[in-house]
């Protein structure tokens, strides 16, 4: 059990308590039937207002709790998808500079397979002649 069920469950443990000790404590007061029965409604009425106090409350709570959660998950998945789409364009460029890299030295290699081409035509020629 986490504190907050251990801090609900004690709550409503001192809500019960109260309550019984409000009835006992009217059950053996000396004062009418009438009197009594108004004293039990009017401490009724005052523990249900309380509880409903406590539950508003509580349910305050809950509903900024969830809502303090939400956002940082929603930040936190922006802030997921900001670094994913930057890792992407990082990759694409690392991609492209291959790319580019690969083309030059192809066109490095023809450029130097031509001028070894024409020495070796060159040399042949010279030899022929």
């Amino acid at each position: 059990m986490n504190n907050s069920e251990t801090g609900n469950s004690n709550l409503a443990y001192l809500l019960a308590g109260c309550a019984i000790g409000a009835g006992v404590a009217l059950i053996f007061a000396p004062k009418s039937g009438k009197e009594m029965r108004d004293d039990i409604s009017n401490k009724t009425l005052k523990g249900l207002e309380q509880a409903k106090s406590y539950g508003s409350d509580l349910s305050n709570k809950a509903q900024n709790v969830y809502h303090q959660i939400y956002d940082k998950a929603v930040n936190t998945l922006e802030t997921a998808k900001e670094k994913l789409n930057a890792g992407v364009e990082n990759g694409q460029q690392l991609l492209q500079k291959g790319e580019d890299f690969v083309t030059d030295k192809m066109n490095d290699g023809k450029d130097k397979a031509q001028s070894v081409a024409k020495n070796v035509k060159s040399q042949v020629n010279n030899l022929t002649h």
